[in-house]
């Protein structure tokens, strides 16, 4: 009955060592699991703030586009009004001779 014993105790222990080390890989697992997890949400936030700061890079572009050509426009105008009223002079002064 001793032998019994010790042989029953033996599988206890050796049951229980391999519970043990299932719930250790399982942990470690788990912990592989949400480390991965959280690189890829950081490689996702990495991927929005460069989005982010593309477009904010094309929207200044763009406005530097825009306010060149307004410049160019308002300049264009400028220079449409400045020789209407240099003709206009030349006019004046010719129908006054």
């Amino acid at each position: 009955m001793l032998v019994r014993d010790v042989l029953h105790q033996t599988a206890q222990i050796e049951e229980r060592r391999t519970q043990a080390e299932q719930q250790r890989l399982q942990a470690a697992a788990r912990a592989e699991q949400d480390r991965l997890q959280a690189e890829r949400e950081r490689q996702q936030a990495e991927r929005e703030v460069e989005e982010r700061r593309i477009q904010a890079e094309q929207d200044r572009i763009q406005a530097m586009a825009l306010a060149e050509r307004d410049r160019i426009e308002v300049a264009a105008r400028a220079d449409r009004d400045r020789r209407r009223r240099t003709a206009a002079i030349r006019c004046d002064y010719c129908t006054a001779r």
